[in-house]
């Protein structure tokens, strides 16, 4: 039966320890044993194993976030004919790995990306299990990946696209449970197409992958300027470097609205928080406008107004109010949370929180 594309992935998370489960690592062992034969954990960290991950399955791609102790992961000729696995592994590594790869040399540092095909032999070991991992059946995977030369294939965490790659599939990873098929698919591809320019090569990228890539590349350059929103030294230039991709992509990615106004949203976003926050120094509203960035307190008001609609000494009111309200008890009911998140979600990136619960 076709799996209709409006509905979400299969997903799956465990978090299993010996503290809940004695024979947690005798049950990861045998779990793994179609994909790596688990060797190499000393006496400690069997008794201290711990085995996290969350992921969820596309038709082109299963995307996963996992966590373990050191161990090496060894893929022999008898496990590639008795498993039947057929598949391109992509990893996210956020630490060192080294090992053989069919005969060539392994040395992947954290940051890095790494590539392993799953019909030949390997042997990695890690000093942790730390890892994003995207897994592509070969009848999904394109023609440069399917033709024997990626395996142990590393990408430098220095290459640019390398690192959107990453912050690619990090967002992926942290997203997918919540995305339809066809979104995730969508990603998936637009992983790939990122991966092919990282190794050199290049094609064509259809509207859903640019959409996808952009929505990476917004999130990138969203976290930067977020960190560096009142330097005023920031230039185009370096939000596209932080990004990992041209100025024109930046732009376009940034499109309809624009970039310079996107950067506009958030220091008045910004500018709106701390006049309605409970900052004990009650920063006035000229204050606030230099702060952030603003010739004037004019000018402020006017973009404020604009973008608000209301004049920004409003919140420095409501401040106030606030603040003396939150000087009686409130006892169970919490709606500032609430608040607070719907606040968040007005700017890129900003993500609900798991779990509301009254004080």
């Amino acid at each position: 039966m076709p799996v209709d594309d409006r509905s979400r992935p299969v997903s799956y998370s465990w978090d299993v320890t010996t503290q809940s489960d004695p024979d947690a690592f005798d049950g990861y062992h045998q779990s793994m044993r179609d994909i790596y034969d688990v060797e190499g954990v000393d006496p400690d960290a069997r008794a201290g194993f711990v085995s996290r991950t969350m992921g969820s399955v596309f038709d082109n791609g299963s995307i996963a976030r996992g966590y373990s102790v050191p161990q090496t992961l060894r893929r022999t000729a008898g496990t590639v004919r008795a498993s039947g696995l057929d598949a391109i592994n992509v990893f996210v590594l956020f630490a060192p790995l080294v090992g053989d790869a069919d005969g060539a040399d392994i040395r992947s540092s954290a940051g890095s990306i790494h590539f392993r095909d799953l019909s030949r032999p390997s042997v990695s070991r890690a000093e942790a299990i730390d890892l994003v991992t995207l897994m592509i059946p070969r009848i999904a995977a394109p023609l440069w990946m399917r033709d024997g030369g990626i395996h142990g294939l590393a990408i430098s965490p220095d290459n640019p696209m390398g690192r959107l790659l990453a912050s690619h599939l990090c967002l992926l990873a942290d997203t997918a449970s919540g995305l339809r098929h066809d979104e995730g698919a969508a990603a998936v591809e637009a992983a790939l197409l990122i991966a092919e320019r990282a190794v050199g090569r290049h094609s064509t990228a259809t509207p859903e992958q640019l959409s996808a890539i952009h929505a990476t590349v917004r999130h990138r350059a969203t976290r930067f300027m977020r960190q560096r929103l009142l330097d005023p030294q920031v230039t185009v230039q370096d939000i596209a470097a932080a990004s990992g991709v041209s100025r024109t992509t930046l732009f376009r990615a940034f499109a309809p609205g624009g970039l310079r106004r996107y950067m506009l949203d958030l220091r008045l976003d910004g500018a709106r928080a701390a006049l309605g926050g409970r900052d004990p120094r009650r920063q006035t509203v000229a204050e606030v406008a230099y702060r952030h960035g603003f010739a004037s307190a004019a000018h402020f008001a006017r973009l404020y107004r604009e973008r608000f609609g209301h004049a920004p000494g409003e919140m420095a009111a409501r401040r106030l109010e606030t603040r003396a309200l939150a000087e009686t008890p409130r006892g169970p009911f919490r709606h500032d949370m609430v608040v607070n998140w719907l606040r968040g979600r007005t700017t890129l990136g900003a993500r609900a929180p798991r779990v509301l619960r009254s004080a």
